[in-house]
């Protein structure tokens, strides 16, 4: 005790256990944006390989030039995927599941169709907890996301 006031012991909040649909959303997500990092760059040294060896084969630079560039701008578009899908696995963890499937929903759009990271982004968003979350949110209610901290009473 210190100058007669006792301290409240630290609040136990812990979040709600995530279902099962919520949990399968998160992985998904991370594992698409995993793989679509890794075709990024397998598409960039496929770019540098077509670059390399048409530019010792060629003499003219047009196929060589064209192909490099259709390959690298595949190669951005799957890393900026990429990017969208790990932007979505985080705000997932964090709760925020509207963000996380519009995060995953470009995500898995801006390179050809990543299905891992759509269906990630739904079960994200079709999940008990999204649900509850809407209803809230149409009610005109939220809880808050963290408890408010404590505050010791004013001494008189």
């Amino acid at each position: 005790m210190a100058n007669g006031w006792q301290q409240a012991p630290p609040p136990s909040w812990a979040p709600a256990p995530q279902s099962g649909l919520l949990k399968a959303g998160i992985v998904l997500l991370l594992v698409g944006a995993i793989l679509s990092a890794a075709m990024a760059l397998m598409a960039l040294a496929m770019t540098a390989f077509i670059g390399v060896v048409f530019a010792e084969l060629s003499q003219e630079a047009f196929p060589g030039a064209f192909i490099t560039l259709f390959y690298g701008g595949f190669a951005l578009l799957l890393a900026g995927g990429s990017v969208c899908g790990f932007v979505g696995w985080r705000k997932a963890q964090a709760g925020d599941l509207s963000g996380a499937f519009v995060w995953g929903l470009v995500g898995s759009l801006l390179p050809p169709l990543q299905i891992l990271l759509l269906l990630g982004a739904i079960f994200a968003k079709v999940c008990p907890e999204a649900e509850a979350a809407a209803a809230r949110q149409r009610q005109g209610w939220a809880p808050p996301s963290q408890p408010p901290p404590f505050q010791p009473p004013q001494a008189r």
